[in-house]
């Protein structure tokens, strides 16, 4: 019976990541520009989730990413904010002394999160930690990486994947991305809906 309910809750989260629609965008310059959608469930007693599309650890293809619970989304924001100052000053550090090939682990704890995958269908990994560290890479670009590795499928731990990535090339770019993650969004798109419906009472 566990088994049965447990499939049927991954089937409704896999129904959801199709239902939902994009509501913001963001981009990598790290992936030569290329954007990234947030997509954001129906908004039920306040909260919600957005499932945010991610860079790949396999391949630029693939279709991978991460749901962020409206419930953890202010500490997964103040997470992001909080390497924004030790970004700068290590990226000023790097550049001033001329460093190459070096990685290390920002001091920032964020929440844990759930993730999807495609493998033929959508398959998820639940409550797995994002790791945050500081790259320079062998050309010496400073990054700030957000990483999750080593993904198994909840419903056949025989499907599994390298995992995903988001790498920040400034500030700048942290900041775009919490602007993407805006509950606002979210609750705009319901508002929108909210507003529609009223039309046809």
């Amino acid at each position: 019976m566990r088994r049965l309910l447990f499939t049927a809750f991954v089937m409704f989260l896999a129904f959801q990541l199709q239902a939902q629609k994009s509501v913001s965008k963001y981009s990598m310059e790290y992936m030569k520009g290329k954007t990234y959608d947030v997509g954001a469930t129906e908004v039920k007693n306040g909260k919600f989730d957005y499932y945010v599309d991610c860079a790949s650890w396999e391949g630029e293809d693939d279709i991978i990413g991460m749901v962020i619970s409206s419930k953890t989304l202010e500490e997964f924001i103040e997470g992001l904010r909080g390497v924004e100052s030790k970004f700068t000053e290590w990226t000023n550090t790097a550049k001033e002394n001329g460093v190459t090939d070096y990685d290390k682990d920002f001091d920032v704890k964020l929440p844990s999160v759930d993730c999807y995958f495609k493998y033929g269908d959508f398959h998820f990994a639940f409550y797995k930690k994002p790791k945050m560290y500081f790259k320079i890479t062998s050309s010496g670009d400073c990054l700030a990486i957000l990483s999750i590795r080593d993904l198994t499928a909840s419903d056949n731990r025989y499907i599994d994947h390298k995992g995903l990535f988001i790498a920040f090339s400034s500030v700048d770019e942290i900041e775009n991305f919490i602007e993407a993650i805006n509950p606002q969004h979210a609750l705009k798109k319901e508002q929108d809906k909210s507003a529609k419906d009223d039309l046809f009472n």
